[in-house]
């Protein structure tokens, strides 16, 4: 283990620090698999800070002849931030645990001279870790080879991810190239490739609106360790491709399957070949290259038994979430140790899959040859099931099939990422957008408890897209050991979530009791909003600026409403409020200018300053006989309200409660003496034949009323 220290001067160490940076040596083997020409080694602290450039020469003793720097992307990044420099591009990188990686190509191909090279590289004071590049493979098994349209038990089965309601949050036309369009996710998929001429995958494959070689984000790390740039993935085995499918093959084409996350875009960063067998090397420069261009979540359907330094630290300095499968040996992996999925147990940006079926047990099957095979489990280092036996997804060649394996579980909890990073995001408060950690933590505590998985994994269930994207999409305050406050909607889902949006009873486990001030404002697209039972009052301005809201219902449990609730919401059309409400506030529904109809609650004491100014399509209103209070402008610009029943209790009239109100034609009182009216309150109304129907006795409250026209009936 590594400790940590606060900031330091660029290439200086502390003889303490030096002392604490504890050598990990290397447990290869001559049975263990991995390339026989060359190895990495991870820098110590105090030499990444040195910023030197090694040569071929500097490892003469083991026969270098080649030195490739894989953390080559992210160097100079950190360096310039060590040095107290601001460089204009964001990275996912560490800075405190930022280690240099270099891969050394030997003279000589042999396995035995790769693991003498190891050990004298071990014995040097500038390097922390050596290792041989070790050979690892997906994380995916066949069973029986067959086409298949749209059978994805693992989005909405009952021991699916449930990712129908989360898809509500997401809705627009995405594109990475924000402002023009919605902004995508990009979601790295460490693997053989993708097949980017599949037609279910061509449209969600990375693109920017210059799309040449020079700025692509694609690379094949497999056979160049620096990251070929590829403008045009592709995928000759196919495991990619199926891996990406599942993450975001495009939706309501009309076509084979739909990808968990609609707001992805895919980017290829290839470490396999042909056969399916992958380096260790080339997945500690793809994740390095990864952060280097703001790639904040990693898909890694691929394992071994070795523990690989290089890929372990470009994982510890990676600060976006890195998914990987928990491997296919039916094995318990608290004892029989698979990485990369092991580092769930030391770093808090992993999260370890296991397979589940759709029966609801742990996926076994048999392979090819007669094997069983089956998901790995353990208490500590598998963290969530999701689903995988039997997963249709993309294969090249226009190609759909079913495989079994975590590889397929990994990416439906990285596309459930996906979702989260783009509803959780918002450019107006970044300090407020959730890290990897908040992000793991949210989809373990909202994972789905199944009985046959309690000992299998830490969180004893399976993936909920649905809750994990709900508990991203709300930026939320507890309210004691139960209640919780939902804060505001984010800034993405207020500006491109569209339709009905069901606003959740429970968020992490709390009950959801309060949307406080400006919370939904602004969400535009929003047609429909479902408010839970538990509710009990909305903020200020919550809903103000949902300008395609057409009907709400507030339940019953609501008691308060701020000023301005639902001001501009100006296709609502019909509102229902709660019967235990008291208080219409200032401007609650100023400028809902599609308001025909509401009936104010018996219970309603107050009306405040323009309650229902500019509501120009509200043609009648029943002031309920509690009322004692009418605000100013309270149905100011009213202009096709034609009859009005004021409360004979109220002992406050305000000024120009009707101004402007040109289509009225009867004012009622319901019983009992009315306050003074002057010529404020009606100012601006057209009084041509306006009939006020007054009680017996009450002529006197408007002695100052002088209009032309206007006739008294006292009844």
């Amino acid at each position: 283990m590594l400790c940590t220290f606060g900031a330091v001067l660029p290439n200086i160490l502390s003889a303490s620090e030096q002392q604490c940076e504890k050598k990990i040596f290397s447990t290869a083997t001559i049975n263990d698999e991995f390339a026989d020409d060359r190895v990495s080694v991870v820098l110590t602290k105090e030499a990444t800070r040195k910023f030197l450039t090694y040569t071929a020469k500097d490892f003469s003793d083991v026969g270098c002849v080649r030195v490739t720097e894989l953390t080559q992307n992210t160097v100079e990044w950190v360096k310039q931030k060590l040095n107290g420099k601001n460089p204009n591009i964001e990275m996912q990188v560490d800075i405190e645990k930022y280690r240099r990686i270099l891969q050394l190509e030997l003279d000589m191909k042999n396995k035995e001279n790769v693991l003498r090279a190891v050990k004298l590289l071990e014995q040097r004071s500038d390097i922390l870790a050596a290792d041989p590049d070790y050979v690892s493979y997906n994380d995916a098994y066949t069973n029986d080879y067959y086409f298949v349209n749209n059978e994805q038990w693992g989005l909405d089965n009952n021991y699916g991810i449930k990712v129908g309601e989360a898809w509500d949050y997401i809705k627009g036309d995405f594109n990475i190239d924000y402002p023009w369009g919605v902004p995508s996710v990009l979601v790295g998929v460490i693997d053989s490739g993708i097949d980017a001429s599949h037609p279910d995958i061509s449209n969600r494959i990375y693109r920017n609106a210059n799309h040449t070689l020079q700025n692509t984000l694609h690379r094949d790390f497999y056979y160049n360790i620096s990251g070929d740039p590829v403008l045009y993935p592709t995928d000759p085995h196919g495991h990619g491709t199926h891996v990406a499918g599942i993450v975001a093959a495009e939706e309501n084409n009309s076509i084979g399957i739909s990808g968990v996350a609609w707001c992805a875009r895919l980017v290829s960063l290839k470490v396999s070949d042909i056969a399916g067998t992958s380096s260790s090397d080339a997945a500690a420069a793809a994740i390095d290259f990864a952060a280097s261009v703001n790639i904040k979540v990693l898909n890694y359907s691929i394992g071994g038994t070795n523990d690989h330094a290089g890929r372990k630290h470009s994982i510890q300095h990676y600060t976006g979430l890195f998914v990987c499968s928990a491997g296919n040996e039916n094995s318990y992996s608290e004892v029989n140790k698979k990485y990369p999925s092991y580092y769930t147990t030391m770093f808090d940006n992993v999260i370890s899959v296991g397979a589940i079926s759709s029966a609801g047990f742990r996926a076994t099957w048999y392979d090819n040859q007669g094997v069983l095979r089956g998901s790995n489990w353990g208490e500590t280092t598998v963290d969530i099931f999701a689903p995988g036996a039997n997963i249709i997804s993309t294969l090249p060649n226009n190609d759909y099939q079913k495989l079994y394996g975590t590889s397929m579980a990994a990416p439906h909890v990285t596309g459930v990422v996906a979702i989260m990073i783009f509803v959780n995001h918002s450019a107006n408060s970044p300090s407020l957008n959730l890290t990897a950690a908040e992000i793991k933590q949210r989809i373990m505590q909202n994972s789905d408890a199944i009985y046959n998985l309690t000992y299998s994994c830490v969180t004893g269930g399976i993936v909920n897209a649905t809750t994990s994207v709900v508990s991203a999409a709300y930026h939320w305050v507890n309210d004691g050991p139960n209640n919780i406050l939902l804060w505001f909607l984010r800034e993405n889902v207020r500006n491109w979530c569209e339709g009905i949006l069901v606003v959740p009873q429970t968020v992490n486990g709390r009950t959801v009791t309060q949307v406080l001030g400006l919370g939904f404002a602004g969400a535009w697209g929003i047609k429909e909003v479902i408010l839970p039972n538990s509710i009990e009052s909305i903020g200020e301005g919550a809903f103000s600026g949902c300008y395609e809201i057409t009907h709400m219902v507030i339940p019953q449990s609501v008691t308060s409403i701020g000023n301005y609730a639902f001001s501009q919401c100006v296709s609502l059309v019909y509102i229902s409020l709660p019967q235990n409400l008291t208080v219409i506030s200032n401007g609650m529904f100023e400028y809902c200018t599609s308001l025909i109809e509401i009936t104010i609650p018996s219970g309603v004491t107050s009306i405040g300053e323009n309650a229902f100014q500019y509501c120009s399509s509200l043609s009648n209103i029943i002031i309920p006989n509690n009322t004692t209070y009418l605000g100013a402008g309270a149905f100011a610009y009213c202009t096709v309200l034609n009859a009005i029943t004021l409360s004979s209790n109220l002992t406050f009239i305000g000024q120009y409660v009707l101004r402007n109100c040109i289509s009225l034609r009867t004012i009622s009182y319901l019983t009992y003496t009315p306050q003074s009216i002057n010529t404020t309150t009606l100012f601006g109304a057209n009084w041509a034949n306006v009939i006020v129907y007054i009680p017996i006795g009450s002529r006197q409250a408007f002695i100052n009323a002088s209009w032309p026209n206007l006739y008294l009936i006292e009844i």
